[in-house]
């Protein structure tokens, strides 16, 4: 029952457990009370973020693009003489175009939920019919362009506000209405913004075609965030530097670790082949990473490139790195030469889900459009990924319980103490992760919503800062050294004066050591046996070393590493 809730316990954490553009394209077709909208966290331009190209310090939100109006929903209105253009405000459809900081959405509509002035709110003189409806917003309009009147309804600001205050008395919530003077037209607005926040777009129709159609018109457009420094929203900018950091820190790890592991190629590990592979997955996903999230900083868009090389290995990272630590929880190339075949099986086996099923979270989750379609399977593939999770770190618990015990028993101190710093370096990081998942929740249901936004990047630092940490753990533990067939699934007696040793090709020699008045160089007896190593899944593997020798050669040199040995 005990494990049971443990189990529980680590299946809840890690089901609490999104890159992003600043260009959204849309396709609006005017069906009223349908909208198009993207969002985006956008610093003002008195912000201490750095005021680069192609943002150059002029942040702003708006649209760009074309917009088609069907040529039977296109009534442009006659003047007394018969000829068109009398009076432009009975033209219809309107497109309307709303910008809102995300904490002053209340300003928008009235009590009743209504976003659009209607007839009755327009009667009332509260708005004009065909807007969306702001409080105490006042209109201006614009008739110097060709193709369209622009009608402007924003509440001033009466505080001051700007910069990176707290202003929220709906200074930051914005209606322009398009009114159509030609079936088709170019459309090019923005809105400068002048302060920090979270801040959404909408396109929709107030006033839609008198005419029952399908399709009343078409809006082929971009909706653009603009930054000071450029089109990357705000919540990820932080990624930029921190991927760029983070790069340079693999680069060290990974020199390090090859120097050392060509010094000692010859002894080397199996298990540090795979710490090998974790540490240039970890140094990809990072480089992959940061060249993405500065090519939409400069250009706005998320590449189909970017999104495949992003996910592929973040994924192959992600996979091969919890294989690792299965791996050397199992004691892979420490107690045991080789995994059983159902243990391989098993762990091949659930490797493979994992990568599939967190491939295609990824993939959601990097797609340049969230759509509610998208945002809802990756909430569905968040559940078998926090299952299998949940499985490794089980398997993860279990092994390195029996390994210990086993190690323990039979009194092998050195790898005991290797295991037990390995057993430290995990209970640390769960102990962080569980503080990091705890801060999370508290700055998700305990702050506004754009307060979470604005400190996300903390929480998602601190996963990949202790994903790190492990790592290096890992390297320092399990580092290249020349003591490495010292460890390697050999029994060590501390206090027995013969020493027996097991080679890495599955050898089983014994060496006792010799007098030390002998100096004629005698040779030792290798004594031939069958030596049973039983696995962490109780499982056993034999190996068996024959008497005969045909090469004399072979036979010296296998003496010469019996000696070696047995002077550790």
């Amino acid at each position: 029952m005990k494990n049971f809730f443990l189990f529980v316990i680590i299946f809840i954490l890690f089901l609490n457990r999104n890159v992003e553009s600043s260009i959204f394209p849309i396709v609006n077709n005017g069906v009223f009370d349908q909208y198009s909208s993207a969002t985006s966290f956008v610093y003002s331009n008195k912000s201490s973020v750095p005021h680069t190209s192609p943002g150059n310090g002029k942040p702003y939100a708006g649209m760009n693009g074309i917009i088609t109006i069907n040529s039977e929903a296109f009534i442009p209105q006659s003047d007394g003489n018969g000829s068109k253009g009398g009076n432009i405000y009975l033209n219809e459809p309107y497109i309307n175009f709303l910008l809102y900081r995300m904490n002053e959405v209340g300003y928008i509509g009235d009590t009743s939920g209504t976003v659009c002035c209607t007839l009755e709110l327009s009667k009332s003189k509260q708005c004009e019919y065909g807007t969306v409806f702001i409080q105490n917003s006042t209109y201006t309009s614009d008739d110097t362009n060709k193709n369209y009147t622009l009608i402007f309804n924003h509440k001033a600001n009466t505080s001051g506000g700007g910069g990176g205050g707290e202003n929220v008395d709906g200074s930051h919530v914005y209606g322009i209405t398009i009114v159509p003077k030609q079936q088709s037209f170019p459309i090019d607005i923005s809105i400068p913004i002048d302060q920090t926040g979270l801040y959404s777009l909408i396109v929709t129709t107030c006033k839609p075609a008198s005419t029952d159609i399908e399709s009343p018109f078409i809006v082929n457009a971009d909706l653009i965030f603009m930054n000071p420094y450029g089109y990357l929203t705000g919540d990820k900018y932080p990624f930029l530097y921190f991927n760029l950091i983070l790069s340079a820190f693999y680069v060290g790890l990974f020199i390090m670790w090859a120097i050392l592991f060509f010094k000692f190629k010859d002894t080397a590990l199996r298990i540090q082949y795979w710490i090998s592979l974790v540490i240039l997955l970890g140094f990809l996903e990072s480089l992959t990473n940061y060249f993405t999230l500065s090519t939409i900083n400069k250009t706005g868009h998320f590449s189909n490139a970017g999104v495949f090389f992003v996910t592929l290995f973040g994924t192959l990272k992600s996979g091969f790195a919890r294989s690792l630590v299965v791996l050397v929880s199992l004691g892979y190339g420490v107690i045991v030469p080789r995994l059983p075949k159902p243990t391989t099986i098993k762990l091949s086996a659930i490797t493979v889900i994992y990568l599939l099923i967190k491939g295609a979270q990824n993939y959601v989750y990097n797609s340049p459009t969230q759509t509610n379609g998208t945002q809802i399977s990756f909430i569905y593939l968040t559940l078998p990924v926090s299952v299998l999770d949940t499985v490794f770190y089980w398997w993860i618990l279990t092994s390195l319980t029996e390994i210990m015990n086993s190690l323990q028993t039979k009194n092998q101190t050195a790898k005991l103490l290797m295991f037990r710093s390995f057993i430290w370096v995990l209970l640390g990081s769960a102990v962080c992760s569980f503080i990091i998942l705890m801060a999370e929740i508290i700055v998700t249901w305990a702050t506004s919503y754009e307060y979470s936004a604005q400190t996300s990047w903390v929480v998602e630092v601190s996963w990949g800062v202790s994903y790190f940490v492990v790592l290096v753990s890992i390297c320092w533990i399990w580092k290249p050294n020349a003591n490495n067939q010292k460890f390697a699934y050999s029994e060590l007696a501390d206090q027995d004066d013969d020493i027996r040793l097991e080679s890495i090709d599955g050898l089983n020699h014994r060496g006792h050591k010799s007098n030390n008045n002998n100096t004629s160089g005698t040779r030792h007896d290798i004594i031939d046996s069958e030596n049973t190593i039983e696995s962490i899944d109780g499982q056993a593997n034999t190996f068996t070393i024959q008497d005969e020798y045909e090469d004399q050669d072979l036979h010296d040199e296998k003496v010469e590493i019996a000696d070696m040995f047995k002077n550790l």
